[in-house]
């Protein structure tokens, strides 16, 4: 059965106080699938972040830190990274994957209220979270726990402008989306920042992936608007991608092409 299309743009998400105070939860039931399936950052982005400290290794506060994907690229970089994730199941599988890690604490909070000391970090980090933040609340919490010149770094992985792409996005955020589905697009992105740096810069990072099918689905189930295994609509999605899928496949997968944006500055 084709399940009901719902649909928010960011603007209208970040004033909707009962939204916001939901977000956490709306992955409690996909943590496990989220890490396994969720695409990584590119090293090159990671890189510029780091290039523009002297501090051999810095503090880093990764807010929304989810299951940890983002978190691990920072960690032999940094002497400390305190992990703020306040989703149970999103934390119990950052301290599973990044069990090993001796530098790293994982901390039940909120982007807008961590409990840190003030003045502790040279970094804070989102990775592909903000959209789901108090923006003003945000940058007051953000300023007090950074240090004198420390840095914001914001992320985003999304579908890159690509037929494929495009038809994926809509399909998993249109047609399939069995909760009100949050629509990323990069001007709309840059667009909610104003006022939220004093000064940024904007790069650009493209990379792809191939993916087989069960890999595809894990994917589009990972999504926070989409049903998992035996929810209403789930069996609707699996066969709006499996035309997707035949659509596009290449030697038995579909090339995903993401542009990760990454916006970097003072407050």
């Amino acid at each position: 059965m084709k399940p009901t299309r719902n649909k928010h743009n960011l603007h209208s998400l970040n004033n909707d106080v009962c939204a916001m105070a939901q977000a956490s939860e709306l992955f409690t039931h996909k943590a496990a699938i989220y890490i396994k399936a969720r695409p990584n950052y590119p090293v090159e982005a990671v890189d510029y972040i780091f290039s523009n400290f002297k501090t051999v290794k810095p503090t880093v506060v990764d807010i929304g830190a989810g299951p940890g994907r983002f978190t691990q690229l920072l960690m032999k970089r940094c002497s400390r990274v305190y992990a703020i994730e306040p989703n149970e199941s999103m934390r119990k599988q950052l301290t599973i994957h990044l069990r090993s890690e001796k530098n790293l604490e994982a901390i039940d909070s909120y982007a807008e209220e961590t409990g840190l000391p003030s003045g502790i970090a040279d970094i804070v980090t989102v990775a592909h979270a903000f959209h789901w933040f108090d923006k003003a609340k945000c940058k007051e919490e953000f300023t007090r726990v950074l240090k004198k010149g420390g840095k914001v770094a914001l992320l985003w992985n999304i579908y890159a402008d690509t037929p494929a792409m495009q038809e994926y996005d809509n399909i998993i955020h249109g047609k399939c989306a069995i909760k009100e589905a949050l629509y990323l697009r990069e001007k709309e992105i840059e667009d909610n920042l104003n006022g939220f740096f004093v000064e940024y810069e904007k790069k650009v990072y493209n990379h792809r992936k191939e993916f087989e099918f069960s890999s595809i689905l894990s994917l589009s189930e990972s999504a926070h608007c989409t049903p998992i295994k035996n929810e209403h609509g789930h069996e609707f999605m699996v066969k709006q991608l499996i035309k997707w899928f035949d659509k596009y496949k290449s030697k038995g997968k579909v090339e995903f092409s993401y542009n990760c944006i990454l916006f970097f500055g003072d407050l």
